[in-house]
């Protein structure tokens, strides 16, 4: 509760700027998701994806949490979307499979 009251705050303190807006909305929805608040992680995943359209991060872990609830047109598009910035290392190979096996495909 308390890393995301202070999340909030600094969001809605007007001062921050977007490129820190977005990682505070991807820390914010880290926690939302731990906690197991789907659509508030899947929300701020997505608003720190529209303030920075290539945090790969935010695209991977809001594809996992779409895996989970089984929208599986819109978790593959964020993987590719993912893939697309990906410059070297690991791809989303293990998380496209996950969402597979989730769905019993």
């Amino acid at each position: 509760d308390a890393a995301i009251a202070a999340c909030t705050r600094l969001i809605e303190s007007g001062g921050v700027p977007n490129e820190k807006l977005a990682t505070l909305h991807f820390n914010r929805g880290l926690v939302f998701e731990l906690t197991g608040d789907d659509d508030a992680a899947i929300g701020d995943y997505s608003k720190a994806v529209g303030y920075n359209p290539s945090f790969r991060d935010a695209l991977v872990f809001r594809g996992n949490v779409l895996g989970r609830r089984s929208k599986v047109r819109e978790a593959l598009a964020d993987f590719d979307s993912a893939d697309a910035l990906r410059r070297e290392g690991a791809g989303t190979e293990y998380d496209r499979a996950d969402v597979y096996r989730l769905t019993g495909n």
